[in-house]
C-alpha cells in the first residue's frame, strides 16, 4: 500500500483523468491498487485557482470553479490536507533547501508530505533531491509535456 500526496501538476493530471496530457502519469495512476491512497492539498487548489481565473472563456472558468470548489473536496474528503501544524514546521525547515531553492508553494507541499509521511508525486529536480522527501516521479523521460496549466 502506498500513500501519495499529489503535487499541483499531478493533481491537474488527476482531474483531467483520461485527458491527461502525460501518458506516463496515466499509466502510473491506472497501475495503483485499491489499497493505495491519494491525497491532495488545499495549497494546490489555490495554485489551480490562479490558473483558472486567468481563463478568458467564461464557461471553462465556471466549469473549473465548480470542480475546485465542489468536486475535488468531494473526491478527496479528509484526504484534502490543510496547511497547518507539523506541515508548517517541516516547511520552515526545508524552505531554502536546494540550489536553486524551490518555489514556496512546492516546499509547502513537500512539508505536508513529510509531516503526513506521504510519498510526494511530481516532477523531480536536483533541488528536490536535496530535500529528504520520498518522491515518485511519473514524468521522467520523454513524453512529459512540461507546464500544463
Amino acid at each position: 500500500m502506498g500513500a501519495y500526496l499529489l503535487s499541483t501538476k499531478a493533481l491537474f493530471e488527476f482531474v483531467n483523468g483520461p485527458y491527461s496530457p502525460c501518458d506516463k502519469f496515466r499509466v502510473w495512476y491506472q497501475g495503483l491498487s485499491q489499497s493505495d491512497r491519494l491525497y491532495a492539498s488545499e495549497i494546490s487548489l489555490g495554485e489551480l485557482r490562479t490558473s483558472v481565473e486567468a481563463y478568458s472563456d467564461l464557461q471553462v472558468r465556471d466549469d473549473w470553479r465548480g470542480y475546485l470548489d465542489d468536486e475535488i473536496p468531494r473526491q478527496f474528503g479528509t484526504r484534502l490536507l490543510p496547511f497547518r501544524g507539523a506541515a508548517v514546521s517541516e516547511w520552515g525547515l526545508i524552505r531554502l533547501t536546494g540550489n536553486p531553492p524551490l518555489p514556496a508553494e512546492e516546499t509547502m507541499l513537500i512539508g505536508q508530505a513529510l509531516a503526513n509521511e506521504l510519498i510526494f508525486v511530481g516532477p523531480q529536480t536536483d533541488s528536490h533531491k536535496a530535500i529528504r522527501v520520498t518522491m515518485h516521479d511519473p514524468y521522467t523521460g520523454a513524453g512529459w509535456p512540461g507546464e500544463s496549466f
